[in-house]
């Protein structure tokens, strides 16, 4: 924090943007820490924010499109390892999402889609390992994956 007013007082563009994108890529509880957030003025904890925010919506930008071809390339590799899915009748047709629609948005509106989702994740679930031999450690879907999408979806679209 120091550091930033310094960089402040004197113009120093170049360090005033180093200390913003290092706070910015901080999680918020190490972020207070560093900065001790209750202890500044409401104008510069609201820059610390802004640019924590403006640094997560950029991120959602890039991931969302990239999170929902995963689910759409999950979709066509059940149906080419002809893996009894439930498919929605309206928006897939060989494993494949229609391009005319929304991905996101009948995913999370349409009831055949959620059935569809529901499917996949039982066909794939490996329920008689730990979770952490899933999918490549940690990381994993489970039956939350339709809550996810639409949370994902709230978040990217506001």
């Amino acid at each position: 924090m120091k550091l930033l007013m310094i960089a402040d007082l004197y113009d120093l563009a170049d360090v005033h943007e180093s200390c913003n994108n290092l706070l910015k890529d901080m999680k918020l509880k190490t972020m207070s820490e560093t900065v001790h957030l209750e202890e500044l003025d409401l104008k510069n904890v609201r820059h610390f924010l802004e640019q924590r925010i403006e640094r997560l919506e950029t991120f959602l930008d890039t991931l969302y499109p990239q999170f929902m071809g995963l689910v759409g390339c999950l979709l066509w590799l059940l149906q080419e390892a002809k893996k009894h899915v439930s498919w929605c009748p309206f928006h897939v047709s060989n494993g494949k999402l229609h391009s005319s629609f929304e991905v996101d948005e009948f995913m999370t509106t349409c009831s055949h889609c959620g059935d569809m989702l529901k499917s996949a994740v039982q066909k794939t679930y490996a329920t008689w390992f730990p979770r952490e031999y899933c999918y490549g450690g940690k990381y994993h879907f489970d039956g939350s994956l339709l809550s996810v999408i639409k949370d994902f979806r709230k978040l990217k679209h506001g």
